[in-house]
This record gives structure tokens, sequence and C-alpha cells, in this order.
């Protein structure tokens, strides 16, 4: 039975026996055992809880604590995950093993413990002498640059790089070509300005949509079974082939070199079919010019479902175009005043002629003067006898341009009503021995001015006679009067003791466009 340790004596020997002085005694086995706590007793103290540092280097009789180990790699400032690396000094270390499984390989201080982000970290170039295996059969993998302008470089002497540009993808060096099947077919830039495709027969493009914004140059046959749409040019030095039942020309102008243009190309056998050119009139009716078959003669349509020869008005044309023209004018028209020669048509006379009666022409009347005249019908329901459209009155193009002078009995507008519209507005014209111009304004002065000046358009003076007429209307119980005038303009002063406003109006005479008031008869 063990004995309690409080009726234990002196151990006699053995491990852990005290020194005792030599003594003479009689040999005594003590068969116990050494107690747990003796051993841990012994054992911790052998271990140093000091700071582990460089007092340790010379130390052999006790061991650091793990609280000294972890103490100093923490004044490190490195993760106390860190377990293994290639030197003692951390400073200096080339290989840095994390618990996690993270590697670290780099140039000593240049590689941060908090940079071994991933399972490996190299700090420098990676050189390998068999295949880059990532990821593994049937799960994704993917390859990453992390910065901006990385580049894969390829050949003994990096002939070949692509290389990252940021915000736009990847870039090809110099005029190196991007192939398929061992090269024969590529995509290359021969220069700053050119995209090449090569292909040993055909590129398919298969796209439900192919936008073209600049010009396109078709050197061989172009076969398009769908839509094309092209914003820019298109040359073609090749043919053209539609296969379509349609074709629709959408360009306000269309340039031909060709000097015919064959319609019906596809007919056959003895010509039964018109042909011609319609005219999409919007809103209105469309006009055609075509060849009638039925009638062997070119027709053009008048009006709806009217058709008239082209040489209408009872005339014809005959003739082909290495002879001479034969005209058969219709009766009424002055003998001699065409004259055929060679293919040449001279009028002799400038005349207008239509068959109708009393519409136009020299024809119109019996006086036979040779004027021109124009003749309407009379009345509220009347036809008008000239309508002219042209300019406005502000263009340089105006509906009506005469250089000499207008005779008219009256001078008169006559407009549609503002008001009704089953009414009409006309009004006379003033009328006076001189052509005269005028302009006029108003002036409120709100200020303490009691004498202002009137500016008239710079025009004025070069176009209108000095002694013009100025009128003025004062609007209180105050006079305005004129105390100074030139042919730029004029001054107007008052009495009024505060706010006075006025009318003002001149007239004048225009010195490019004197009258004879009374010429002879």
């Amino acid at each position: 039975m063990p004995v309690p340790k409080s009726q234990q004596g002196k151990p006699l020997g053995g491990i852990g026996a005290q020194a005792m002085t030599r003594k003479k005694h009689s040999l005594v086995i003590d068969d116990r055992l050494l107690s747990k706590q003796y051993i841990t007793s012994k054992a911790d103290a052998k271990v140093d809880n000091t700071a582990y540092g460089g007092s340790w280097a010379d130390v052999t009789d006790v061991a650091p604590s793990k609280g000294a180990v972890q103490a100093y790699l923490n004044s490190l400032s490195v993760t106390t995950s860190a377990w293994t690396q290639s030197d003692a000094d951390l400073g200096t270390a080339k290989t840095r093993t994390f618990d996690t499984g993270y590697v670290g390989i780099g140039a000593g201080s240049g590689l941060a413990y908090s940079s071994i982000t991933e399972r490996l970290t190299v700090d420098g170039n990676i050189k390998g002498t068999g295949n880059l295996i990532t990821g593994t059969a049937g799960t994704p993998s993917s390859l990453s640059f992390l910065s901006d302008s990385s580049q894969l470089k390829f050949g003994v002497d990096n002939d070949t790089i692509l290389t990252h540009t940021d915000g736009l993808g990847l870039t090809l060096n110099d005029t190196n070509k991007l192939c398929f099947n061992s090269g024969s077919q590529f995509i290359q830039a021969p220069s700053t300005a050119i995209l090449s495709i090569g292909a040993t027969d055909e590129i398919d493009l298969t796209a439900t949509e192919i936008e073209i914004n600049g010009n396109a140059d078709i050197n061989g046959n172009a076969d398009i079974s769908g839509n094309l749409q092209v914003d820019g040019n298109t040359t073609i030095t090749g043919n053209l082939t539609v296969n379509g039942t349609a074709t629709a020309i959408l360009s306000e102008t269309v340039n031909m070199q060709d000097n015919v243009i064959v319609l019906n190309s596809n007919a056959t056998g003895s010509a039964s079919v018109d042909a011609g050119i319609e005219i999409e009139r919007g809103d209105d009716d469309n006009r055609k010019l075509f060849w009638d078959e039925s009638e062997d003669k070119w027709m053009i349509e008048t009006a709806t479902g009217v058709y008239t020869e082209i040489a209408g008005g009872g005339g014809t044309i005959t003739g082909t175009n290495t002879g001479d023209v034969v005209i058969n004018l219709a009766s009424g028209v002055p003998s001699g005043a065409v004259t055929l020669s060679a293919q040449t048509v001279t009028f002799t006379d400038a005349f207008v002629y239509n068959t109708g009666t009393n519409n136009i022409g020299t024809q119109g009347d019996s006086s036979d003067d040779g004027k021109l005249e124009l003749f309407g019908t009379t009345g509220s329901s009347g036809t008008t006898g000239l309508v002219v459209e042209g300019g406005n009155a502000s263009s340089s193009n105006p509906a009506v341009s005469i250089t000499g002078a207008l005779e008219a009995t009256t001078k008169s507008f006559n407009i549609p009503h503002p008001l009704f519209e089953d009414k009409r507005l006309v009004y006379g014209s003033l009328e006076g021995p001189e052509h005269g111009m005028y302009g006029r304004g108003s002036f409120d002065v709100t200020d303490e001015r009691r004498k202002v000046a009137v500016n008239l358009p710079n025009y004025w003076s070069a176009m209108v006679n000095h002694d013009y007429t100025i009128n003025i209307t004062g609007y209180g119980d105050y006079n305005v009067w004129i105390t100074n005038r030139d042919e730029n303009g004029f001054w107007v002063e008052t009495n009024a003791e505060e706010d006075w406003s006025f009318d003002w109006s001149a007239i004048g005479g225009r010195k490019d466009a004197k009258l004879e008031v009374e010429p002879d008869a």
C-alpha cells in the first residue's frame, strides 16, 4: 500500500536523491516509482518564459517556452501562422511557408508575409521546362494577370507578344498574325490603317446583322441573299447580282456612267409589255413616263389615267439620231418660225403659243401688235390671267423682278380675310409724286432726360433725300418738339416735369428712283 507523503522519509538514492554526507548504513532497496507531480515540476524547471531574443543564442541548459517564442514572432510583425522559413533571419528569408498551405518565394525582404495570399506567391520570374497545368478535369479554372499592360510573350526571342491594353482589350504586336488551320487563314493588321482577314476560300459571317459604317470596296462578285445595309459609300468593281424580286433605292441622288438603262431585260418573244418610269408623289397621284407598246409611242401621264404623247398638241416628231429631224406643227403656228437643218432646230422668233382661245400668246387679240398678252376672265368667279410663284420678300430671288417701270391702272392687294373664311380683304396702295420710304417708332422716357435722339436706320441717308418729313405725337399735358435734325436722325425735346412719351414717323422720297410726274403721252 502507498505511504502518505506526510509520512515519507528522505529518499535514499536513485534519480532525484538529495546530496547527503557519506554515512555508513544498511543497503535498502526502495521499489517506489517517481510521482507525476515530481516529473512535472522538474520539467517545468527546464523551461524559461523569458522573452525569446538574441540573449538565447548561447543558452543550453533551459529551453524557451511556447509563450516566449510566440511573443518573439509577434514582435517581428509577422503572422503567427507562419511556421517555416529558409533562414533564421526573417528579414532575409527567401522562402516562407504558412500552415494554411500558402507558399511564398521571393527576394528577401521584398516579399512580405502580407503579400502571400495565394497557394504560391512568387516575387520574380518563373521559368519552367515542362507544361503549366491549371485546374482539374471537369472544374473551370482561370489564369489572371492582375496588373495593367501585362504581356504574354512567345518564342525564343519573344518575337510574338500579346499585351493587355487597359480599357481596350488585347493587342498583338507589330504585324503578327492570328492564324488558323496551320497558318493558311489568319487575321492581321499589315499597317496602322488596315485590318486583313485572309482565307483560302470563304469568309462566313453568321451574324443576324452586319453593319459597315465606312466605304466597302468589293473587287469580286457579291452574292447577298439577305438584307444589306450600308451607311457609307460602296464601290463594286465586279458584278452585283440581286436575287430578290424588288429593289428599293432610297438615295436622293443616283449617278450612273451607263448611257442606257435597260428595262424589261428578261423579256422574250414579241414585245407586249409597256415599260417606263413612275414618279412617287406622296399624297398626290403618281405620274408615269413609259413606252406604250400598243401605240408604239412614248406617253406621259398628265392626269390620273390620262396619257398624252410626248410630242402632244397635235404635232409629231419623227426621224433618227443620224438624220434630219422633221417636226410637223399644228395649225396656227406662224410659218417660218422654226427652221430644221441637219438635226438642228432653230427658232427664228420668241413666241408662246396655245391652241386655246384668249389664254396666252401673241395671237390673243385683234391688234396683232406682237405684244405678249395674258388673258383671264372677269367676274368674281373668273380665272386669273397670270400666277407667279417664286421667292419671298426676304430672299434674293423674288417671284417677279422688273427692271423698268410697272404700269397699272390701280395698285392693290387681294388676300383671304383674316377673320371670315367667306370674305376677301382688298387694300389699295398710297400714291404720290415720288417713290417714298417711311419709318416710325415710339419713345417712353422714364429717366431725367428732357431731350432724346431718334436714330433712323443706317441705310436711310443713303436711300432717302435729306428733306424728309417728321411727325411727332406726345401723350400728356406737356409739349414735345423737334430741336435739330440731319440725314441720320433728329432730336426731340419736352417741357414735361416727369415721365414722357411720344410717337414719331418720318417720310421721304428715294434718291435712286426719280419720277417724271407728267410725261408726254
